[in-house]
């Protein structure tokens, strides 16, 4: 095995089983750990932030629950086959979207893919038919706007107070970093921090505040309870 012989699969197996092989192999060579070990780092690092084995595993999953639910619907009424779909579906996809903000088009394509079907298995709409008006009808975000929605809240949870010390940690207000005053001051606005990288902009201090910052004045508003936010973020996100 030398240098070149890597593939970035390893036979398909896992990447950690990849990264732990080609680290047993080099054990003894000293010579090569200090050119192996960044360009490792990146490599594991890249599969794993491009989230595309979760996703590939999420599709799987959810379209195999939908071809099981498929012969069970026909005797069901519409607001009950809705019931199944998201207890097996859509909670599926949503758990933990947030992380998926800065996702590629092409995954995030993958992923609306899945509600599509579940929308017309749901309403029997026919696959020749548009799928906007369904997902409307069926008062469903599509699933970037519903990632953008699940950030957007937690931001809005820490105006509140109501997230722990880890994620709080990260958003800070433009009122209390320092800052000369600005406008932006009055309106609810966090600082965003300069990043190096695509993946830098993908974290949740980087994507949360630029995000939340993009929103109207009238949803930056601390005085808005929880659910009056999602109802009014939920019919911003649809227009």
């Amino acid at each position: 095995m030398t240098v070149y012989d890597i593939n970035y699969n390893y036979n398909g197996k896992p990447m950690c089983d990849f990264l732990c092989a080609v680290l047993h192999h080099f054990r003894d060579a000293a010579d090569y750990w200090s050119c192996f070990c960044l360009s490792l780092a990146q490599l594991l690092a890249r599969e794993c932030l491009s989230l595309s084995g979760h996703i590939n595993a999420l599709c799987q999953t959810c379209y195999y629950q939908l071809r099981q639910l498929r012969p069970v619907i026909r005797l069901q009424t519409e607001d009950v086959v809705r019931t199944l779909v998201q207890a097996f579906v859509s909670g599926q996809s949503d758990y933990c979207n947030s992380l998926l903000f800065g996702m590629t088009n092409d995954l995030f394509q993958r992923l609306q893919g899945i509600q599509n079907v579940a929308a017309r298995l749901v309403t029997g709409t026919g696959r020749r038919e548009h799928i906007s008006p369904v997902l409307r009808r069926l008062h469903w975000l599509p699933v970037r706007q519903r990632v953008e929605f699940k950030l957007a809240l937690l931001i809005h949870k820490s105006l509140l107070g109501q997230l722990p010390p880890y994620l709080a940690d990260d958003c800070q207000l433009i009122a209390d970093s320092g800052r000369r005053t600005l406008l932006s001051s009055d309106t609810a606005m966090f600082v965003v921090r300069r990043t190096n990288s695509t993946f830098g902009d993908r974290s949740f201090a980087v994507a949360g505040a630029r995000l939340w910052n993009s929103l109207p004045s009238s949803l930056r508003s601390a005085d808005l309870s929880t659910e009056r936010f999602k109802r009014t973020l939920k019919s911003f996100l649809f227009v």
